[in-house]
């Protein structure tokens, strides 16, 4: 889908010099990139260092068979050898997942580690899985540092980034994934993170996680001292967005114009979603950048949360009345986190109305059944229109319904207030 020009020209981008190599490289002038082998080879590289090695394999397969016995074929060839091992290694990681995905009874993180460690011997010559740094969360898991030695390091050598972990009673699940951005998080008062941080957002899964192979989607998601931002999930919401604009468009923005019943639930959204994208002020050429920052400023709260709550015998009060707030339960506590992080997004990202547009989306599934997005996000809607009554809005405005009616800024002062609550 290409590297968004906003992450490019981003200095605080890690990346970013890998990404201009390949973008900048003398191939992009040249009449036929792959005529000259030993500029084919470079340009193989610059594709093998961003983590594009099936578009490696495939310039590299094409200048072997064009050079022929051209000077410089050899090294090309040895280019190519090298990308396809990694691939052969990526295939077979995947398939020592995948089947533990379906291994009763599951399969350790060690012993996960272990089957790695003996294919990469078989298919690179080396072990490259070493003996990687493994973080135990109180109540979760286990989880393999993704910046710390061995395996995580062999990826992130090529610009890819490994997730791999354990859930508590579930099976070693991973994901991988190709690098767009890396860069370390600023302060902000607002949604403190006391250590230092990053912020990484990628694209392309490789590997999916167990949750994702059974139904799930992951947007982004926070771990540890990091969060991770998966732009395909905002190219869809984006895309999702854009439908809704074409379609009201056709009716020549009829919807914004119809009736809402005199008498409807507070939390039941109607058609809320779609008026709230119709009504926000983003050009839709903008809407991906726009889906991005309510994303970060979601995870960001999540990786708040974190240390606000963790290590739980260090933050024992704190834990004990999130406990008590949700009535013990576990999906009670996911919910309230999800409120707490989706609350951070609208007081701090300047969409405004495509934050309420997702509240709202997520205010309709909790009519259909549980999630602990919908449970939060219903959570959250009912302490704003609890926050807009107190600051003077008629009681007929609050309603999820009429979101689009709201001035922006009164509904992100409000979300400020209840921010300030947190932390």
């Amino acid at each position: 889908a290409g590297l968004p020009r906003g992450l490019l020209d981003d200095e605080r981008n890690q990346l970013r010099g890998v990404w201009l190599a390949l973008v900048q490289g003398p191939w992009c002038q040249a009449q036929d990139p792959v005529a000259d082998p030993g500029q084919a080879a470079e340009l193989v590289v610059a594709l093998r260092d961003v983590g594009l090695l099936v578009e490696a394999d495939l310039v590299a397969t094409l200048g072997v068979v064009r050079g022929g016995a051209q000077a410089g074929t050899g090294a090309l060839r040895e280019r190519r050898d090298e990308v396809r091992r990694l691939l052969g290694f990526d295939g077979a990681v995947r398939r020592v997942l995948y089947s533990g995905y379906a291994t009763s009874p599951v399969r350790s993180l060690r012993d996960t580690l272990a089957e790695l460690r003996r294919v990469s011997t078989d298919i690179l010559g080396v072990d490259v899985v070493g003996d990687p740094r493994i973080f135990s969360i109180p109540f979760v898991g286990e989880l393999v540092d993704p910046f710390g030695p061995g395996l995580p390091q062999h990826f992130a050598r090529f610009n890819r980034h490994l997730v791999l972990g354990q859930r508590n009673g579930m099976p070693t699940e991973a994901m991988l994934m190709t690098r767009l951005s890396l860069r370390d998080l600023e302060d902000d008062a607002d949604v403190p993170v006391p250590v230092r941080a990053r912020e990484v957002i990628v694209e392309d899964r490789s590997i999916d996680a167990h949750t994702a192979l059974v139904g799930g989607d992951i947007a982004g998601f926070a771990l540890v001292d990091n969060f991770v931002v998966d732009l395909d999930a905002v190219r869809d919401w984006a895309r999702s967005l854009l439908r809704m604009r074409r379609i009201g468009r056709e009716d020549g923005l009829a919807l914004l114009r119809d009736p809402l019943p005199a008498k409807v639930d507070p939390l039941d959204p109607l058609d809320a979603e779609w008026r709230l994208a119709l009504a926000s002020p983003e050009p839709d050429d903008a809407l991906e950048d726009a889906v991005l920052d309510v994303i970060r400023w979601h995870e960001r709260a999540h990786l708040s949360d974190t240390f606000h709550f963790l290590p739980p015998e260090a933050n024992l009060w704190r834990v004990l009345g999130l406990l008590l707030r949700n009535g013990l339960r576990a999906t009670g506590v996911e919910a309230d986190l999800e409120r707490r992080a989706e609350l951070a997004a609208l007081a701090k990202s300047k969409h405004v109305r495509l934050v309420l547009a997702h509240i709202a989306g997520f205010c309709a599934q909790q009519q259909e059944g549980f999630s602990p997005h919908a449970s939060g996000f219903a959570r959250l809607a009912v302490g704003l229109q609890a926050r807009l009554r107190a600051a003077g809005v008629p009681e007929s405005a609050v309603a999820v319904s009429r979101w689009h009616e709201l001035d922006p800024a009164v509904v992100q002062t409000a979300a400020k207030q209840m921010l300030a609550t947190l932390w």
